[in-house]
């Protein structure tokens, strides 16, 4: 049997991990051993495998657990499968090497090999928890598939918004996730309908639920009283958004969603506003449409921090679990309570690839820097990135114009010295690097740091007006409904024609 294996990492590399075997060689009973090792610690880990057959197609893994994309394996596994040819592509999430490699068998051979995982970051060492907000998947799976993801934190719906159970049901027992700082978070609602897209996390389990043939809006009403409900945007082109917005209870929007799939490339938006711009109308397209979304949000005068998932167990998403996440910063002895907390506060990147950690000030993500007069600030950003991918281009964006924009090799060369900027307007910061991968938008972008200056916030006339726009939209589309369901709806759309009718007579920047 031949094995030779290829890792990719920060700086591209070739490592070929049994140099010393002949080229072609078998052994006897039709059964790999395969093993998996963390190289830092000489431990074993869990990761996720998929397995390439002789006609180039993903073949399954026995007594493996489906992951989405791929197989996850508790760190050993016989694999058994027919003569041929194979490939196999091993990772454990973003800050681990992907490991590559081939062999042949035949239905004698029999050998048993280590392949050793090399982590390259290490997140939680500086502080960092990553969780995955958007998880479909039954219960039992989700240790190992956390573990074989390196992921620390999940929310799980159990509960649908009309009061149905989800596949994953409560827990009975507590749940053990193998460590102090992984937590699988049950308590949350998932509302997917039509126009929707709306994730209530850490709300009482017994909120009233809602008629499948009602507004999503009346969830907001529905959990009135229950000041510990996060509502989360999980469908950020949903066409309900500007009332969402107008009710003041949006805690995070889905910067990246299921709408980034690992295994396919998706260019339209299917239950929401689409993209009608002609750039957008690419594999890159939604995932630049739902950062412009969210840039409007910023600069309507919100502060409202990005989030991710992977929709990871949903069937028509095929993605691993924690393909998009979001890091939060939880301090020197990072908890889950700390994530959560540092999570509201927008102490966070989200990713779905590249590993980006960036300070302003050396602040985190988050901060507000506050003026006590009219005098600017001047402020340096340092950060520290690891990335699979090659990278487009690594930019700073102040009140949605780019004040920094160099390749990754300009960024070296300057070793990794971003000039001060100073900031003499309110407004919003966000640090954002993008790669170069084609099939969709890959990409890290940071939480917002803000700007105060006394007296002189910022709200954006033609931010403002791209919402009114897309409630104007929603209300034509209402009319179309029954007058049952035109009842229900219509407080809340004249609380936010009224609302964004406010906004926008308090505008102070074109």
């Amino acid at each position: 049997m031949n094995l030779s294996t290829l890792a990719g990492g920060l700086s591209v590399a070739v490592l070929l991990l049994c140099s010393g075997m002949p080229a072609r060689h078998t052994h006897a009973a039709g059964v790999l051993k395969l093993q998996i090792m963390d190289r830092q610690t000489n431990e074993p880990v869990a990761a996720r495998v998929v397995m390439i057959g002789p006609r180039g197609r993903e073949v399954p893994v026995r007594r493996a657990t489906a992951a989405g994309v791929g197989w996850a394996i508790d760190s050993q596994i016989d694999l058994e499968v027919p003569s041929g040819d194979f490939q196999f592509h091993l990772t454990r999430g973003p800050e681990y090497r992907i490991m590559t490699g081939n062999f042949q068998i035949d239905r004698t051979a029999e050998d048993t090999h280590t392949i050793t995982l090399e982590r390259f970051v290490d997140t939680q060492a500086e502080g960092w928890l990553c969780g995955d907000l958007f998880v479909d998947h039954k219960l039992r799976d989700l240790p190992l598939l956390m573990r074989a993801e390196d992921l620390d934190i999940i929310a799980l719906a159990t509960r649908s918004s009309d009061g149905k159970a989800t596949a994953a049901e409560p827990p009975t027992d507590p749940i053990d996730c193998g460590s102090d700082t992984m937590q699988i978070a049950t308590d949350n609602v998932i509302d997917r309908r039509e126009g929707s897209g709306l994730l209530i996390v850490g709300g009482n389990p017994e909120i009233d639920s809602v008629d499948a043939d009602s507004p999503s809006s009346l969830l907001f009403r529905a959990a009135m009283d229950d000041p510990d409900a996060r509502f989360v945007v999980e469908n950020p082109f949903a066409w309900d958004l500007p009332i969402w917005l107008a009710s003041g209870r949006v805690a995070g929007f889905a910067v990246m969603g299921d709408f980034l799939q690992l295994d396919r490339s998706i260019s339209r938006v299917t239950n929401g506003r689409p993209a009608t711009e002609p750039e957008y109308d690419n594999p890159l397209g939604l995932g630049f449409w739902a950062d412009d979304i969210y840039r409007h949000l910023l600069d309507a005068g919100f502060r409202i921090p990005p989030v991710a998932g992977s929709g990871s167990g949903n069937r028509a998403v095929k993605n691993p679990l924690g393909y998009n996440r979001v890091y939060v910063h939880a301090g020197d002895q990072p908890t889950p309570a700390a994530f959560w907390e540092g999570l509201w506060q927008g102490k966070s990147v989200v990713t779905n690839g590249p590993l980006l950690r960036p300070r302003l000030a050396l602040q985190y993500p988050g901060h507000v820097f506050a003026s006590y007069g009219d005098e600017p600030q001047v402020l340096q950003m340092d950060l520290q990135l690891g990335t699979r991918d090659p990278v487009e281009y690594l930019e700073v964006i102040y009140n949605g114009s780019v004040i920094y924009s160099a390749r990754l090799e300009e960024f070296k060369d300057d070793k990794g010295i971003i000039p001060p900027f100073t900031f003499d307007r309110s407004g919003w910061v966000v640090a954002r690097v993008v790669t170069g991968y084609e099939k969709h938008y890959r990409a890290a972008v940071s939480a917002p740091w803000y700007i105060e200056i006394p007296g002189k916030p910022r709200i954006s006339r033609a931010s403002v007006e791209f919402f009114i726009d897309w409630l104007q939209q929603r209300e034509q589309m209402l009319r179309k409904k029954s007058p049952e369901y035109i009842r229900s709806v219509s407080p809340f759309v004249r609380a936010a024609r009224q609302f964004w009718e406010e906004r926008l007579a308090q505008a102070t920047v074109d």
